[in-house]
């Protein structure tokens, strides 16, 4: 019986040293040297209190191995080590293998079990150490903290979206994920910034996707622009938008941005009548008609839907006034010759609009916009969709 007292302090040093003084050995090496602990329950009483007492011993050492992200050694207590979702682990072991330089997992307040340890095959070790798993909170501070959304290339970054948004319901709904910036938008000036569930749910700008991927890169660039204020939306980048129409689970994360971030899918014409209602100001009417003559040019609006539009659009009369309501519509006095004929407009009151001459002046403009847009042509588009639209001009 003295023998066997001994025999857990014998054992926890032979095991510290293995685990511990081996300093030119490998992480990956240290978890097989746990199976040499004695896991299995023994008949014999006498025999199974020493095992429970190198266990007691054991869950009061800095002897498991955590993760670090390098290839610096950390140790840290059974009970102040934990585990982590094998799928979030997968996440974090595909960056570091592309060379992301991901941040110690382990500094969010949590020591972390190491990668090479945290498996099934030691699930009977790690019972035995009594190493549970992290609490849902602890996912969200890690994807901030480590700022994982900025970091991670696109195909990981949605395989992170996967994570979340299946253990949505169960783990992260009523947490603090809801406030984590999870889903990347485009800003003003398109610059990129990333919005959490909360914020897309409860502010007064939508964030949307494009379905047609050829015009998408000239509405981003004029909702920016020109249209965010009115149009109430923001758009997720381009890239990602492409990444994950080639994503293999785009459908879960679809039906998740979908149902739990308010994300809406628009068409071009979706996006055209969503602002064209909300036209109020001289400058937006002007930059909206130039945009729909844009569209048209590049043949990237279909006739009908621009007939259906240029039937909505409000005008910029010569007084400088948007005008909604109109029976017919008159060209500027500058580039007419009724003007000279008859001097200002004579059938104001029966709702007859001359148009001003901001619309012969565009100034300057850039990214995807035109340089320059030739004043006949431009006058020409307006005055044949409003023809079509069964309005005189």
């Amino acid at each position: 019986r003295g023998i066997l007292e001994c025999v857990p302090s014998a054992f926890i040093n032979a095991f510290l040293t293995l685990v511990k003084l081996t300093e030119s050995a490998p992480v990956f090496a240290l978890p097989p040297v746990f199976k040499f602990l004695p896991l299995n329950h023994s008949s014999i009483e006498l025999m199974d209190s020493v095992r429970l007492s190198i266990r007691k011993k054991l869950i009061d050492v800095d002897i498991v191995p955590c993760e670090t992200c390098s290839s610096v050694k950390s140790f840290g207590k059974p009970t102040e080590v934990y585990r982590l979702n094998s799928a979030f682990w997968s996440i974090i072991n595909r960056a570091v293998k592309l060379g992301v330089d991901v941040p110690n997992i382990s500094s969010h307040g949590t020591n972390i079990l190491n990668s090479y340890f945290d498996s099934e095959a030691y699930d009977d070790v790690l019972g035995f150490l009594g190493i549970g798993f992290v609490d849902s909170e602890w996912y969200g501070r890690c994807i901030q903290g480590s700022d994982l959304v900025k970091l991670l290339p696109e195909d990981i970054y949605f395989d992170l979206l996967v994570f979340v948004a299946q253990n949505w319901n169960d783990k992260f709904i009523g947490t603090k994920m809801v406030h984590i910036p999870l889903v990347k938008c485009v800003g003003g000036g398109g610059v990129m910034t990333y919005r959490s569930v909360y914020e897309a749910t409860t502010s007064d700008k939508r964030l949307c996707m494009l379905s047609d991927e050829e015009c998408a890169p000239l509405i981003i660039n004029w909702n920016n622009d020109y249209f965010s204020t009115v149009s109430r939306t923001l758009f997720m980048p381009l890239s990602t938008q492409k990444a994950l129409g080639l994503f293999s689970k785009k459908t879960t994360v679809m039906e998740w941005l979908e149902k739990y971030v308010a994300v809406k899918t628009l068409t071009l014409h979706e996006y055209a009548l969503m602002v064209v209602k909300a036209l109020l100001e001289k400058s937006l009417v002007l930059a909206f008609t130039r945009f729909i003559y844009h569209l048209h040019s590049q043949k990237l609006m279909p006739e009908w839907s621009v007939k259906h539009v240029c039937n909505l659009i409000p005008l910029v009369n010569n007084c400088g006034h948007v005008v909604v309501t109109r029976s017919i519509v008159l060209v500027p006095s500058k580039v007419s010759k009724w003007a000279a004929l008859l001097g200002e407009n004579p059938w104001r009151p029966q709702n007859y609009v001359e148009l001003g001459d901001d619309y012969l002046c565009f100034g300057d403009s850039s990214g995807d916009r035109p340089e320059h847009i030739c004043e006949d042509q431009f006058l020409s588009f307006i005055k044949v969709y409003l023809q079509a639209t069964d309005m005189p001009f």
